[in-house]
């Protein structure tokens, strides 16, 4: 035989409930104010664990109401690129897409040549070019850096791209 527990009507003083295991409650959301009101009137601190996935979820939500989403980042790449070739009017900027589902592109990779670094490697640096992979797990498949030597044998950006795998 089913426990008959007390169902919980959100009116009664709490100083007068006695709260017990198994209590019926409507929602989970009535069961949280109960308890908060109840620790309010009682004088105790009762502390709400969130679990791994409640915690993740919570972060992705506000990653992206904050940053938005990735394939929203991805849209502005052509506005960047814009601006870019606005205020830097002798900079390489190319973008490579692929067609998607419908009328979409999807992006496949980005090249970035600022004019400053071109300058700078043409009057300062060594003819010596390297490249430097640095390879990103997660969205981004891959990125790829130019790198020239200078005089003083440090390493000169020249190029930023990211590609795909």
């Amino acid at each position: 035989m089913r426990p008959n527990y007390e169902l919980y009507d959100g009116v009664s003083d709490f100083k007068e409930v006695k709260l017990e295991v198994g209590q019926i409650f409507a929602s989970s959301k009535v069961f949280k104010e109960a308890i908060k009101e109840y620790a309010i009137r009682c004088g105790r601190v009762i502390w709400f664990p969130c679990n791994e996935m409640e915690g993740e979820r919570a972060k992705l939500k506000a990653c992206e109401i904050i940053e938005g989403s990735l394939s929203t980042q991805y849209a502005k790449l052509w506005d960047y690129a814009k601006k870019l070739k606005k205020t830097n009017l002798e900079s390489t900027i190319v973008i490579d897409t692929e067609l998607g589902l419908g009328d979409k592109n999807k992006f496949r990779r980005i090249h970035i040549f600022f004019n400053a670094c071109k300058q700078g490697w043409l009057h300062g640096c060594k003819k010596i070019i390297g490249l430097d992979a640095c390879h990103v797990k997660a969205y981004h498949k891959a990125q790829l850096m130019w790198v020239g030597n200078d005089a003083d044998n440090g390493y000169y950006p020249i190029a930023h791209d990211a590609i795909e795998k």
